[in-house]
Parts: structure tokens; sequence; C-alpha cells
């Protein structure tokens, strides 16, 4: 019996000795070789946030999140993977914009304008942060995702229920008469107006452009003057969602003075007889009607689904709603627009309830910009449409 135990301690012996040979071996490679152990993540607490902004140069809204050292350790963005996620959609690292080392309040703003979030078929998206080294998540967000903008008629004006930006085309103008020989072309004033409880301007880029110059009664401020072309478009910058836009028009009616005609050279054919196309100056005119006033009633705002007006007859000369509205307007006589798309008629010269409407028209097409809010459960993406 001894003899046996005694047999067996050898064995033992050697089994322990390998063992401590291999550990040793594996210490002396960490150290010799490079072998380190996965890092700790940082212990820093950070939140994570959103805004878009505008771009009024180009128009362009910029989505970006915003993620903000609150305490703790210092943090190399260059070290996390930003995962951001709205139903098929999945965007890895967006691009930073703006920030360096998240440490002492700092913030480092990631660009999600590509992420085009408003595009997912998605009630929501979330955002995951993880550094890398040590594989441990940082930061967690989900923001939820609203597409029901809506849009009304209030008081003349048009208005979105967040921010928006509006597009108003004038594609047309029926307002003429055939005067001593002339296609005679009556003064048109145009104005956009802009109100609300945080803005109100008006803008005046029809028919130069220029939106902030002043109207000063002169050839050059006529919509109508047969030396410029239809359609004329301008968008604006962004509104917010307090405000309204309108399309104000302001006539001045012939006052019957031949003498004041100006023939521009160009010639127009009606019932076989060509007349010289010409306009008369925005002074000493019979009378003036002004669409400025909410409750003027020689404007209609129209939607998708509305009959076109049919409150007097056109003259036989001048060009029909349906000419100015053309694919806007259905075989029934129907306006077919989108629900960001109304259009304004207007009627300049007859009381309202025996014109016609057809003297210049408006379309009004407003454009929802992806805009975030807080909320009680936090933030939330409105993007429109």
């Amino acid at each position: 019996m001894e003899q046996s135990e005694r047999s067996v301690s050898p064995v033992v012996g050697v089994a322990l000795l390998v063992v401590i040979v291999v550990a040793l071996a594996v210490v002396f490679m960490a150290a010799v070789g490079g072998v380190r152990l996965s890092p700790a993540a940082p212990q820093a607490a950070t939140t994570i946030g959103f805004e878009a902004t505008l771009d009024q140069a180009t128009g362009q809204t910029t989505q970006r999140m915003l993620l903000h050292h609150e305490g703790g350790d210092a943090v190399d963005p260059e070290n996390l993977k930003v995962v951001v996620r709205a139903g098929d959609r999945r965007v890895v690292n967006p691009d930073i914009v703006d920030g360096g080392t998240l440490s002492g309040g700092t913030t480092v703003a990631y660009n999600l304008t590509a992420a085009n979030l408003c595009a997912a078929e998605s009630d929501e998206a979330t955002v995951d942060v993880y550094h890398e080294p040590s594989g441990k998540p940082l930061a967690e967000q989900t923001v939820t995702i609203e597409h029901n903008a809506s849009f009304d008629v209030v008081d003349n004006a048009v208005k979105s229920n967040t921010p928006y930006v509006a597009t108003v085309t004038i594609p047309g103008s029926g307002y003429a008469t055939l005067e001593g020989g002339y296609y005679l072309y009556w003064p048109i004033e145009s104005r956009i107006v802009v109100s609300g409880p945080s803005t109100s301007r008006s803008l005046t880029p029809f028919p130069d452009g220029d939106p902030d110059d002043a109207l000063t009664d002169t050839m050059t401020d006529d919509v109508n003057n047969p030396v410029y072309s239809f359609p004329m478009t301008y968008e604006t910058d962004r509104i917010p969602s307090d405000a309204s836009v309108t399309v104000e028009m302001k006539s001045y009616v012939f006052g019957g003075d031949d003498s004041k005609i100006r023939g521009e050279g160009s010639y127009r054919s009606y019932d076989g007889t060509q007349y010289e196309e010409a306009h008369v100056p925005l002074d000493n005119p019979k009378r003036v009607i002004d669409s400025s006033d909410p409750d003027e009633d020689n404007v209609e705002i129209l939607r998708d689904g509305d009959a076109v007006p049919s409150w007097g007859s056109s003259s036989p000369h001048q060009d029909s709603l349906q000419d100015l509205l053309q694919h806007r307007v259905d075989g029934s006589g129907n306006l077919v627009l989108d629900d960001n798309e109304f259009v304004a008629v207007f009627e300049l010269n007859e009381p309202a309830g025996s014109g016609d409407f057809n003297d210049v028209v408006a379309v009004i097409e407003l454009d929802p910009s992806p805009t975030y809010k807080r909320t009680d459960e936090g933030q939330k993406l409105v993007c429109g449409n």
C-alpha cells in the first residue's frame, strides 16, 4: 500500500510543474508580445438629442443627432459606433459635423440628413451608441416619427400645423380687354404675405424676382405686363407653424384713356383678327380693387375636389380657368390637387357676385419641413407628409 502511494507522487508533481510553466509562459507572452485584456468602457453619463435646421440660402433642412456629455470620463468620438435604425433603414456611423472629445459638458453633432428618417415606414427611430474598444453600450434613445401634417384655410390664407416652406406660382392671367385695336392687359400688383404672432412680412417677388423691393406703381411692378412671361414662381424661406401665408392681388381698372396704352409690338389673334398686345401704366385708374383684406370676397381659396368657379362667364377673348390651371382641372371641372396644394382665384374687375374669378390665379404649395418637438414622452420627429 505504501509502495503504491509513493509511485503516484512523481506523476502529480510533473503535472503541477507543467501547469506552472504554462502559466509563466502566458505571463511572459503578455509582457513581451503585447497581449492585452479588453479595456473597460468609459464611465461617462451622456444624453442624446435631435435638431433640424433650415439653411435659408439653399432651402435645405439638415437633421442632426446631438450626443451630449453630462459628466464622468472623457470619451473620444472616434472610439464610438453609432447605429441609427428606422423600419428597414439602417445607418452606421453618420458623419460627425461638429465637436471633438466628449468631456465637461461638450456635444458632438452627427449628420442624420442622409438617413432620411421621414422616408422610413416606421413610427419610431432608435439610436444606439457603443464604445467600440470595449463593445459596451454608452447611450441609447428612441424618437417617435409622426407623419400627420395638416393643411388648412384660415381667413383667405393657408397654413400647416408644422413649419413649412411655401411655393407660390402664378400660372397665368385672363385679365384683359379688347380696346382700340389692342389686346390690353390691365395692371396687377402682387404680394405674398406671411402673418403670425412670431413673424409678419410682405414679399414682392413678382414679376422681377426680388422679394424685398417696394411696389412703386410703375409698369415694372405689373405682373400682367406682357413683357413678362408666365408662370412666375417663388419659394419662401421656412414659415413657422403658427403663421399663415396668402397671396394678395391689387388691380388698376383701365380708365378709358387710349393715349395711355403702350403697345409691345407682339400680336394675339382673336376671332380672326390680330390685336397688338399692350398694357397701361399703374396710374390714374378708373378704380382700384384690392384683395388684401381677409374679409374681401373677391378672392376664393380652393382645395382638391372643389369645383372650378362658375359665378359668371369670362369674356370670350379671355383665358379661362381651365386654360390657366390645365392639368389641375379634371374633365368634370373639379380641381385635382394634393392635400398640401391650394388654388387662389381672383375677381379684379366686377363685383364678386357677378364676376368670373379668372382674372388671375395663384397656386400655393406648402412643403412641411422636418422638425423635432419635445413632448412629455421625449422628442418627436414631425415629418409632415
